[in-house]
């Protein structure tokens, strides 16, 4: 399915993505690192819901449910109940500033680190406000105010009790997505893992489960930080939103590159265009924030739509190619596996969007992540079928081509492969090609006297012995009978002056060794061209020629 058009593309987009996604990847690391060693401290007692027993300003009671609905500026009051030792107040916050006033003094406030890559995003975190049993009876003055405009304030899961019970509670009924989460990038990890096996040492590698494991690394990391466990054990979370987001961000790119590896999208334009634009977005995620211009996550609204377009599209084309797949029966195995992928994919997708248009979580991958898990397994596995055969028609293909552009006596490459070189040279405008033409002197003696068998003998010596001299500074080619030339594409005159030394050492080497009942004699000549036109290029073989011809008599005659 791949195109020659496309993998050149492939490898230029895949070379920028790389870079793009290191640097924002290390631009929110040096914020983590800056901010280390800063966790949360636990206790451990009990716990109860604290989502009533709330007042506004009226002294009318609300209940926390109400907060979402109160726009971008709310105040709410809460009387502390009795308690017998240090207790804590717990809720999570989205994009939310808080503020907790006791006594007409502020008691607590979210804590915003000043960092070009947010300029207001407190994140997803959770607050913990302590109190003392003397601050019993006391009310609270529990201001929220919107980090984003229009947005609203968004806050729920308010505990009164002990934080750790808390905490450990809240990782309990988070376990099952975080463990989905792991799978995820776990099975990422063992797709690269496996993609490096396979492709050890092979010069046709297919890398379509190294993308497809670097897609489940970047969802399954924004999975895991969206089921907001980690917040509980980081004091700053602004860090943990920031990876967030850039993983969701950089999750696009190798989803093509796997797209392109199995189907060859790039060699069409509207994919190109595609990929571009994804290379330009990323430019403007590291160059904005820079400037303080803009947040990442105010450009997720941007990545969120380009993820979207980009996953329906991809599961179109799979889809219209699984469908081809069966038609033909080709590959039905793999077909079944990714259709049901994608199914498992296109189901908890949708369900996904009714239960966060529906209900209050601000976790957005909840139902999502196990469609994910499903889809990245059953894609993975089918589309090991379908590399299956791609390997064993590039092993067949190899085979042919083997066979097409080497010469079976003496293993080098034959005229066809010296000629399709010759205009590739040209093609690539080298800067310099030294060109050597060699020739074996009696030939037809040694066929004649000794046999054929001894002919063949002669000539396999005589490609043994150019190959050890010149092979190592270019390529070798037997271009007739009894004739080779050789392509110098680097410091040519240099080339040709070391390997001619070995050159001359090889052939004393074969005749004081008496091991044949003949002399090995090779003639050669040398030239070379800047490699600008086949004109020149034909000017210069001209030459090699030429001088080959006037060594050869020149050994002929004995002077040699």
């Amino acid at each position: 399915m791949q195109s020659k058009k496309g993998k050149p593309f492939r490898k230029t987009v895949a070379f920028f993505y790389v870079a793009a996604a290191a640097v924002m990847l290390l631009m929110a690391a040096l914020m983590a690192w800056e901010q280390r060693g800063k966790q949360v401290d636990f206790g451990l007692e009990g716990f109860v819901s604290a989502e009533e027993g709330w007042t506004d300003m009226a002294g009318d009671p609300v209940d926390a449910a109400w907060l979402k609905k109160a726009g971008d500026d709310v105040t709410v009051f809460y009387t502390i109940p009795d308690m017998q030792k240090d207790t804590s107040l717990v809720y999570r916050s989205q994009n939310t500033v808080t503020e907790v006033w006791l006594d007409g003094e502020l008691y607590y406030e979210t804590d915003i680190l000043k960092y070009p890559l947010f300029r207001s995003m407190p994140g997803s975190r959770w607050n913990i406000v302590t109190f003392s049993p003397e601050q019993s009876g006391s009310v609270i003055e529990f201001r929220l105010k919107a980090a984003y405009e229009g947005k609203g304030v968004q806050a729920d899961n308010f505990y009164w009790g002990d934080r750790a019970a808390i905490l450990l509670a809240v990782f309990r009924w988070k376990l099952p997505a975080l463990l989905t989460s792991f799978a995820i990038c776990l099975s990422g990890v063992f797709m690269m893992i496996l993609d490096l096996t396979i492709n050890f040492g092979k010069k046709r590698k297919n890398r379509n489960l190294l993308h497809m494991g670097l897609f489940s690394l970047c969802i399954g990391g924004w999975s895991l930080m969206e089921t907001n466990v980690l917040q509980l054990a980081v004091k700053n979370t602004q860090i943990i939103q920031v990876f967030d987001n850039a993983l969701l961000i950089i999750s696009v790119m190798p989803l093509l590159l796997y797209a392109d590896c199995v189907y060859g999208i790039f060699r069409y334009r509207v994919t190109r265009l595609m990929a571009v634009f994804q290379l330009a977005f990323f430019g403007v995620c590291i160059v904005l924030p820079l400037f303080g211009l803009s947040d990442w996550h105010s450009l997720l609204p941007v990545a969120r739509a380009y993820l979207v377009v980009c996953a329906m599209g991809f599961l179109v084309w799979v889809i219209h190619m699984n469908v081809m797949f069966f038609r033909k029966k080709r590959n039905t195995y793999g077909a079944s596996l990714q259709l049901i992928g994608i199914g498992a994919l296109g189901v908890s997708g949708v369900a996904e969007v009714l239960r966060y248009t529906l209900t209050d979580s601000m976790d957005s991958a909840m139902v999502l992540r196990f469609g994910l898990l499903a889809f990245i397994i059953l894609f993975a596995i089918g589309g090991q079928f379908s590399t299956y055969r791609l390997l064993s028609q590039g092993m067949e293909y190899d085979s042919v081509r083997r066979l097409a552009y080497s010469d079976t006596l003496t293993s080098l490459g034959n005229r066809t492969a010296y000629l399709e070189r010759l205009r590739e040279c040209v093609k690539e405008q080298d800067a310099q090609l030294g060109i050597v033409y060699l020739d074996i002197n009696g030939l037809k003696k040694v066929n004649d006297v000794h046999g054929h068998d001894a002919g063949d003998v002669l000539i396999r010596e005589a490609s043994r012995v150019i190959w050890e001299s010149f092979g190592p500074y270019g390529g070798v080619y037997r271009i007739g009978g009894d004739e080779f030339c050789v392509l110098l594409e680097k410091d040519p005159e240099e080339s040709y002056r070391h390997a001619l030394e070995t050159f001359a050492s090889k052939i004393r080497q074969v005749n004081e060794s008496g091991k044949y009942g003949f002399q090995l004699q090779i003639a050669q000549g040398y030239a070379d061209c800047a490699a600008d036109s086949m004109e020149t290029v034909e000017t210069a073989i001209k030459a090699a020629d030429e001088r080959m011809y006037q060594d050869k008599m020149r050994l002929k005659s004995g002077n040699g």
